[in-house]
């Protein structure tokens, strides 16, 4: 994975998931940004199965969505990667979210009991119309009351984790080559 996710979380690889598009990595970049997790049903459900409430109101660009969730970008060099970045007690009905100030507040945040997670996104351009998407997601947890609790929950979420990644990569892909078949008709 690129530079930014190992600058702002290192550590071992996290699980990382990859789609090809035909399309340049600015249109995936387009794509990646406007990307509405609500649209697709199995998200929508998903989510709403992890607040153990249904999901309703506006559909919000994926950006948009995560910074509400308490996600923030924690560092982007557009069109080639961008990570965000969060902190609480994921394994919590409510998450606990941790609302950070700054790239260098999460880089440094450590809180005993509490854990941090990064989710990274690198665009390669493979060609001038075919980019390469990868995604993936690190997670620290301080102390071993942390990594037992994120343990537990993340064999449970691991699998819909996983589904939700696939779907959003499918759909980025679709919408990326849509702008692309758009700007090839023009």
């Amino acid at each position: 994975m690129g530079n930014l996710l190992d600058t702002h979380l290192p550590g071992p690889a996290g699980r990382r998931f990859t789609v090809d598009a035909f399309a340049s990595r600015e249109q995936v970049w387009e794509a990646l940004q406007a990307f509405r997790p609500a649209d697709a049903l199995a998200v929508r459900l998903l989510f709403s199965l992890r607040m153990l409430r249904w999901v309703r109101g506006p559909v919000l660009p994926f950006a948009e969505g995560l910074r509400r969730a308490g996600f923030q970008v924690v560092a982007e060099r557009r069109p080639e990667e961008w990570v965000v970045g969060a902190a609480g007690r994921f394994w919590t009905p409510s998450a606990r979210i941790v609302r950070l100030a700054s790239s260098a507040d999460f880089d440094a945040f450590r809180e005993p009991g509490a854990a941090k997670a990064a989710m990274g996104f690198n665009l390669e351009s493979l060609g001038p119309r075919h980019t390469r998407l990868t995604t993936e997601t690190r997670v620290a947890c301080f102390g071993a009351e942390a990594e037992r609790a994120f343990g537990l929950y993340w064999r449970a979420v691991a699998p819909w984790s996983a589904l939700l990644r696939r779907v959003m990569l499918r759909a980025v892909k679709a919408d990326a080559e849509r702008r692309a078949s758009a700007v090839l008709a023009a």
